[in-house]
C-alpha cells in the first residue's frame, strides 16, 4: 500500500501534464523510498523504467534496450544514443517517460552517458513530450554530478526533487492506531525511513520492536548501517570509529581524533564524507555567522544510525548469543535520553507548521540549537530552540523535555533567565513537555506569556 509523498507525486503529475519537455532529477538516501515514489507515479503512464547495476560489461545498455523496445524484441541498441534517440521518436508527439533509476551506477560504466544525455536534450527531447528521470541514491554524485556547475547537464533540469525521510507527523499515517508515545520511539529507532517503518508492527509494543528489528542476529536493522557504509564507502573501519566516539558523546574534532587515534586532518576529511551522506550534521550556534569557528560540533543527524551505535554496536557479542532480552534492559535506561534530542525535532517541526498561523503574528526564517558562555554563571550554557524574526527581530526560544514527569517552574525560569542572554526587546517563549506541565508552570506561563505545547497537544 502507499502511503504519504502526496506532495511529491503531485508535482511528478503536474510536471507530466504539462505539454513540454521535462527533465526531473530526483535524490536521496538509499531506503527513503524513491522508487516506490516512481513506481506509484508510472502507474497507467506510457514510458520505461531502468534500474542501473554495478557492471563493466555492458549489460546496462542491454537491460535498459530490453526495458525500452520490450523483453520480447530480442534486440540491443549499440549505444545509448540510439537508446534515447528511440525515447525521443516515442516521446516527440505524445508524452513518453523515462526513468533511469540509480543514475550514478550507470554513469559509472558509462562514464560519457552525461554528455549524450545533454546531447540528446539540446538537439531533440527539448522540442519533444519526453519526461525524463533521473534517480540516484549517492547524494554526492547526484549534487555535484547532475545538478553542479561543473556538468554537462548543469542548468538543463526542469525541476530537482530531494526526497526526506517522512516527519514524525507523516509517519502517523503509517500507523494511525499506535499510541503516539510508542510512535515518537518507532520514529526515533527508524529516522522516518520508509523501509524500516515497513518493519515494524503496529499492533506490538516499542520494545518488542526493538528487540525484533535489531536484537536478533537476524533481524532487518541488525547490520544495516554497516552495510550502508560498504555500499558507499571504500573502507568504512574508520567511519565506524567516527560514529561510534559520536554517538558515546565526542562531539569536537579534537575530541574525535583523540578517540579513534585519527589525525584532526583525517577525521576532518571523513565527518565532511559522513555529512555528505547525510549521516552526520555540522553544527554552530544558530546565532553564530562564522560556520567554521571553534563553537563547531558533530553530531549523528540520523537517529536510526544514532541508535544503532549507541546501543546495538557494543551489544553485538551479546545479540549474537541471543540475549537480546538483556540487551534491552539496558536500553531501557537510556531510551527517554535518546529520544530527548528525537523530540527536539518533532518539537521544530510543530513549530514550522503552526508558526505564525496558529499563535503569533510574526515569523522566523530558522530554527536551531544555541549554545555559548553565560559570562554572570561563567559556564557555557544550551538552548534546544532558537530563532529570529527578520521581520520584527523578535527572538523565538524553546525548551523541550521528553520525561515521565510535569515540567515544572525550574524549567520556565531557566528559559526565560537564558532568553535573556540576548538583547532582543521581543521575545516569544515555547515550552514542549512530554508529560505536561504543573499548575505553577501554568500558572507562570499565562502571565509571562509563554506558550506551553504538550505532546499530545501536538498529536492530536
Amino acid at each position: 500500500m502507499f502511503v504519504g509523498r502526496k506532495k511529491e507525486l503531485e508535482h511528478l503529475n503536474q510536471a507530466y501534464q504539462s505539454d513540454k519537455f521535462q527533465f526531473v532529477v530526483m535524490y536521496g538516501r538509499r531506503r527513503v523510498g524513491k522508487t516506490t515514489l516512481l513506481n506509484e507515479f508510472l502507474k497507467d503512464k506510457r514510458g520505461s523504467y531502468y534500474m542501473a547495476i554495478k557492471e563493466k560489461d555492458g549489460s546496462n545498455l542491454n537491460a535498459l534496450s530490453e526495458s525500452i523496445l520490450g523483453e520480447d524484441s530480442g534486440l540491443s541498441f549499440d549505444n545509448y544514443e540510439k537508446a534515447l534517440m528511440n525515447v525521443y521518436e516515442q516521446g516527440k508527439d505524445e508524452r513518453f517517460v523515462l526513468v533511469l533509476d540509480e543514475f550514478p551506477y550507470l554513469a559509472s560504466s558509462a562514464p560519457e552517458i552525461s554528455s549524450i544525455i545533454q546531447k540528446v536534450i539540446d538537439h531533440h527531447f527539448i522540442n519533444s513530450k519526453v519526461m525524463l528521470i533521473l534517480c540516484g541514491s549517492s547524494m554526492s554524485f547526484m549534487e555535484h554530478q547532475v545538478l553542479g556547475y561543473e556538468s554537462p547537464l548543469y542548468g538543463r533540469r526542469t525541476s530537482q526533487m530531494k526526497i526526506q525521510p517522512f516527519t514524525f507527523f507523516q509517519c502517523q499515517e503509517f500507523f494511525p492506531k499506535m499510541n503516539k508515545e510508542e510512535l515518537l520511539g518507532v520514529y526515533g529507532i527508524t529516522s522516518g525511513i520508509p523501509q524500516y517503518l515497513s518493519f515494524i508492527d503496529e499492533n506490538k509494543s516499542l520494545e518488542d520492536n526493538i528487540k525484533l528489528t535489531y536484537l536478533k542476529t537476524t533481524a532487518p536493522l541488525y547490520e544495516e548501517p554497516s552495510n550502508l557504509l560498504m555500499q558507499e564507502l571504500r573502507d568504512p573501519s574508520n567511519y565506524n570509529s567516527i560514529l561510534y566516539s559520536i554517538a558515546h558523546g565526542a562531539s569536537r574534532i579534537k575530541d574525535i581524533a583523540g578517540q579513534t587515534k585519527l589525525t584532526s586532518a583525517a577525521t576532518s576529511l571523513l565527518l565532511d564524507n559522513l555529512i555528505e551522506l547525510g549521516i552526520v550534521e555540522k553544527k554552530t550556534p544558530i546565532s553564530q555567522k562564522n560556520k567554521n569557528s571553534r563553537k563547531t560540533i558533530y553530531t549523528i543527524s540520523d537517529s536510526m544510525f544514532r541508535f544503532w551505535y549507541r546501543f546495538v554496536g557494543k551489544n553485538q557479542s551479546q545479540i549474537e548469543r541471543d540475549r537480546g532480552d538483556f540487551v534491552y534492559k539496558r536500553i531501557e535506561k537510556e531510551i527517554n535520553d535518546f529520544l530527548g534530542p528525537v523530540f527536539e525535532k518533532v518539537s521544530i517541526d510543530w513549530m514550522w507548521e503552526h508558526v505564525p498561523y496558529d499563535l503569533v503574528d510574526d515569523y522566523f526564517e530558522e530554527l536551531g540549537t544555541w549554545w555559548g558562555t553565560d559570562k554572570a554563571e561563567k559556564k557555557e550554557v544550551e538552548l534546544d530552540i532558537v530563532g529570529f524574526s527578520p521581520m520584527t527581530g523578535a527572538l523565538f526560544v524553546g525548551e523541550c523535555k521528553w520525561r515521565n514527569q510535569l515540567l515544572d517552574e525550574k524549567v520556565l525560569n531557566k528559559l526565560i533567565y537564558r532568553a535573556g542572554l540576548f538583547s532582543n526587546s521581543q521575545k516569544y517563549y515555547f515550552l514542549f513537555s512530554k508529560s505536561g506541565f504543573s499548575q505553577g508552570v501554568m500558572k507562570e506561563a499565562r502571565n509571562k506569556g509563554v506558550y506551553l505545547i504538550s505532546f499530545d497537544q501536538m498529536t492530536e
